[in-house]
């Protein structure tokens, strides 16, 4: 019920720009999240929430303990696996930052089979490339458009096999149409390279 009341307080929230931390809002909001959290660190609600109250404040380390266990704490889920990066990246913890995204990749991937839940793909590869690009990871920076390409390839594959022979064009248009906006953002992503990572890599 507590961490309810959380979730009620943070929809009252704006969801555009930084948080004042003397803002009675956030302080209450803040409150009622830790209070949860003391009592449990692992709580995934609670913690989820807190990261987004405190990502946009100028102390987002307020939600470093409890995300640390976040990642975890729902194995196949990506949005969870995701979401301490919102941390990291604020903290400038550029390499735990893409291990987490990469957990949640790795999640997407088990949910094309079944396996797992996955949301904002597109999303976590974005942070990723982000953590990966500040951290100068270049190998990871590089090859994230690669995976990105290739991960809409196969849902252009699996797009033609099911509507495009099942006698209906709608998916193929739908599963083509994101292939395009996906070309389009390997493009951006490449061109976004700092030229010292092209030369680390040929």
């Amino acid at each position: 019920l507590v961490t309810l009341n959380a979730d009620a307080l943070i929809l009252l929230e704006e969801g555009q720009g930084y948080r004042d931390l003397e803002d009675p809002n956030v302080v209450r909001l803040h409150n009622v999240l830790l209070s949860v959290l003391e009592r449990d660190i692992r709580h995934p609600v609670a913690c989820h929430l807190l990261i987004h109250a405190t990502e946009s404040t100028t102390q987002p380390d307020i939600a470093e303990a409890c995300a640390r266990y976040l990642g975890s704490e729902i194995p196949c889920a990506s949005h969870i696996n995701h979401m301490p990066s919102h941390i990291w990246n604020e903290m400038g913890l550029w390499h735990d930052a893409i291990r987490a995204n990469i957990q949640a990749w790795h999640s997407y991937q088990k949910a094309a089979l079944g396996m797992g839940i996955s949301t904002y793909a597109s999303h976590n590869l974005t942070m990723l490339y982000y953590a990966a690009s500040m951290g100068r990871e270049s190998a990871q920076a590089f090859l994230l458009p690669v995976i990105w390409l290739s991960s809409m390839a196969i849902q252009l594959c699996w797009g033609w096999h099911w509507f495009g022979l099942a006698g209906s064009m709608n998916g193929w248009q739908s599963t083509k149409g994101q292939m395009v906006r996906s070309i389009r953002r390997c493009i951006i992503l490449l061109s976004a390279l700092p030229l010292s990572s092209w030369e680390t890599i040929w």
